[in-house]
């Protein structure tokens, strides 16, 4: 079942609303998922930034002295 026919048209049975409902589960775990992927990323990013502003401070107090 796609993305639009879930949203776009209303359950007639009980069946519709289980299965809208689980497709609504599995996009939430997808979400979840991404959300996890970005956060390492993010504090990846960060700890590489930190590294880079800890060289950059040392060149810069060797070329001061």
């Amino acid at each position: 079942m796609n993305k639009t026919s879930v949203v776009n048209t209303a359950p007639q049975q009980d069946k519709d609303y289980e299965v809208a409902v689980d497709h609504y589960l599995i996009e939430i775990e997808h979400t979840r998922s991404d959300m996890a992927a970005s956060q390492k990323r993010i504090e990846r990013l960060r700890a590489e930034t930190s590294d880079i502003l800890a060289e950059t401070r040392q060149v810069l107090s060797k070329m001061a002295a």
